[in-house]
């Protein structure tokens, strides 16, 4: 079963097939289960309604064509990402919501992901609202920032406004100096070593 087996018909429950969300190093839902189900279900009401162009273009995008014919179990962490974003994308909404999608990736393959999500947004027009704890790469991808604290709404703006020394102290209670990287602009937090506090003590 490969990748352009994956598919979520808009009219199926998101319980039933969202497989973004990942615990513990492995996913939450086992893959074959998800697979399993939108082979069987899914991907018929998909052929009815005319969505094997959208699945195709989804799997193009996220670079993830060559795999259609691999067990799911032979991909990398980061390919089999990369296949579950395509299977949202396939649903061809306005809004995408990921929760955690770097998470338990390589740094390499989170900035390569992060990129594509960042081109499909600025390139196709789409919204996405992504849950992130590394905050550097939040800053450096995201147009817009919001920070939370025990569930509530902290802070929200551009990542220059948000991104601060004071805002870091106020919602993680981290001490750091905000940078700025000399190629993007983006703000970069580099946290103070036990040495540095006791410095400036």
């Amino acid at each position: 079963l490969g990748c352009d087996e994956i598919y979520m018909h808009p009219e199926a429950r998101i319980g039933d097939a969202a497989p973004i969300e990942a615990k513990d190093g492995a996913f939450e839902r086992a893959p074959e289960k998800v697979l399993s189900y939108t082979r069987t279900l899914l991907r018929t009401l998909a052929e009815k309604k005319g969505r094997p162009k959208a699945i195709a273009e989804a799997m193009a995008y996220m670079h993830v064509t060559e795999f259609a014919d691999r067990d799911v179990e032979a991909l990398s962490g980061g390919q089999r990402q990369r296949c579950w974003i395509a299977m949202v994308l396939a649903q061809q909404t306005d809004l995408i919501l990921l929760d955690e999608p770097t998470t338990f990736l390589d740094l390499k393959v989170q900035v390569e992901l992060l990129a594509l999500l960042s081109r499909l947004a600025h390139d196709h027009g789409r919204t996405l609202l992504l849950v992130l704890h590394d905050l550097n790469l939040a800053a450096a991808y995201a147009d817009h920032l919001v920070m939370m604290r025990d569930g509530q709404i902290v802070i929200s703006g551009t990542p220059s406004d948000v991104f601060t020394a004071a805002n870091l102290k106020r919602v993680f209670d981290l001490d750091a100096h905000i940078l700025r990287d000399p190629a993007s602009g983006s703000p970069v937090c580099v946290p103070f070593t036990s040495a540095t506090l006791q410095a400036a003590l």
